[in-house]
C-alpha cells in the first residue's frame, strides 16, 4: 500500500513539474526577445547615428526641436521591461522551488503515515494470535504505542503548520514557568519512552542552573513541549550509525533579560552552508553520499522557530561540521521570579523603624 501511494505521489510530482515547463519556457523566450530588441535598438542607434545628427541639424535650421529624449526614454523603457521581467522570473522560480518542495513533502508525509500504520497492523495481527509469551506481548504493545506517538507527532506538526499559516497565526497561552523544572519533567518523560524501546540513546539534563539560577519564563507548556519533542526527534533521525546518541539539554548563560537554552547532540552535524536553511519550511538537507536518506517532512525545525518566535524569543543552529554534532540554541525573555510564599512582608513604617 505504501509503495502504491508513493508511486502515485511521484506521478503527481512529475505532473506538476511538467505543467511548469510551459510558463518557464514562455518566460525565458520573452526575456530573450526583450534582450534581443534592446540590443537591436542600440545597434540601430549607433549605425544610424550620423543620420540622426543630420536630422537634428535640419530640425534646428527649420526652427523645430529634435527630441533626443525619445531615444533615451525608449532605452529606459526597454531596460525597465527587462528588469521587471527578471524580478517576475525570480518570483516564478521561487514558486517553482516551493511547489516542488511541497510535492516532496506530500510524498514524504504519505510515507511517514503509512509506515507506522503498517507496523501497527502487523503487531496487532501478531498479538491477535495469542501465541506470544507475556514479555513479548508487552514489547509489542510498547512498539505499537511508539508508532502511535510517532503518528501523533507528525499530525501535530501538520496541524501546527496550518495554524501558523492561518489568519490568526500561532496563538499561545503563556504562563510563568520554572524552566528547569519544566525541562526536568520533559527529560524524564523522553528517557522513559527511550528505555521502553531499548534504544542506545541517552537524553539528559545538564545541571546548569547551579551557575545560572532557576529562571522563570513565560511558556505555553503544550507548544514548547512540542518544540522540544521536535528537536529531540530531529537528533534521533540524524544520529550516526556507529555511535550511541547522546542528547543533552542545558540552561546556559544569556544576555541580561534573556534565558538561554541549548539542545546538543553528537549526531551527524550540519555543514556551515546549511545552518541558515535548517529552519526553512519543507527544508530537508541533502545527505552525504555514504549516509542513508532519512525520512522527514521538513516541518519540525520550522515549527520550532515559529513556536520560539511566538514566545518572543529567537533560535539558531550551530555545528562544527559533519560528524561534529549539532547545537540548537534558544533564547527566551526572562520573567521576574514569582514571590516566595514563605516570605514575611512588613509594613513600610515597621521596615523604616
Amino acid at each position: 500500500m505504501a509503495d502504491t501511494t508513493r508511486r502515485t505521489t511521484m506521478k503527481d510530482l512529475q505532473r506538476i513539474r511538467s505543467s511548469l515547463r510551459g510558463p518557464v519556457t514562455l518566460f525565458v523566450l520573452a526575456l530573450v526577445l526583450m534582450v534581443a530588441l534592446l540590443v537591436l535598438w542600440n545597434i540601430a542607434l549607433v549605425s544610424d547615428y550620423q543620420q540622426i545628427r543630420e536630422l537634428a541639424a535640419r530640425a534646428e535650421d527649420s526652427g523645430t526641436t529634435f527630441h533626443y529624449t525619445y531615444i533615451i526614454v525608449g532605452s529606459i523603457l526597454f531596460v525597465t521591461m527587462i528588469s521587471v521581467t527578471s524580478v517576475l522570473g525570480a518570483q516564478l522560480l521561487g514558486e517553482i522551488r516551493f511547489t516542488q518542495r511541497l510535492a516532496d513533502f506530500v510524498a514524504t508525509f504519505t510515507h511517514e503515515l503509512n509506515s507506522p500504520l503498517a507496523s501497527i497492523k502487523l503487531f496487532a495481527q501478531t498479538l491477535r494470535r495469542g501465541e506470544l509469551p507475556r514479555a513479548e506481548q508487552e514489547r509489542f504493545l510498547d512498539l505499537i504505542l511508539a508508532d502511535v506517538e510517532r503518528l501523533s507527532a507528525q499530525i501535530s506538526n501538520v496541524l501546527r503548520a496550518a495554524q501558523v499559516d492561518g489568519p490568526e497565526g500561532l496563538r499561545i497561552a503563556p504562563e510563568p514557568v520554572d524552566l528547569f523544572a519544566f525541562l526536568r519533567d520533559f527529560v524524564a518523560a523522553r528517557r522513559a519512552a527511550v528505555e521502553k524501546l531499548k534504544e542506545d540513546v541517552d537524553v539528559s539534563l545538564s545541571d546548569g542552573p547551579a551557575a545560572t539560577g532557576r529562571p522563570t519564563v513565560g511558556l505555553d507548556r503544550q507548544l514548547f513541549r512540542q518544540a522540544l519533542d521536535n528537536l529531540v526527534d530531529n537528533s534521533l533521525k540524524y544520529r550516526r550509525q556507529d555511535t550511541p546518541l547522546r542528547v543533552e539539554i542545558a540552561i546556559c548563560p544569556a544576555p541580561a533579560g534573556w534565558v538561554g537554552l541549548e539542545v546538543r547532540d553528537n549526531g551527524r552535524g550540519i555543514r556551515a552552508g546549511d545552518l541558515r536553511r535548517v529552519f526553512d519550511r519543507f527544508q530537508r538537507l541533502e545527505e552525504r553520499s555514504d549516509s542513508p536518506r532519512q525520512a522527514g517532512t521538513g516541518l519540525g525545525l520550522w515549527i520550532v522557530r515559529a513556536i520560539v518566535d511566538a514566545h518572543g524569543g529567537h533560535v539558531e543552529a550551530r555545528s562544527a561540521g559533519e560528524g561534529q554534532g549539532t547545537t540548537i540554541r534558544i533564547e527566551l525573555p526572562e520573567l521576574p521570579p514569582p514571590p516566595d510564599p514563605d516570605a514575611v512582608y512588613l509594613p513600610a513604617e515597621e521596615t523604616a523603624a
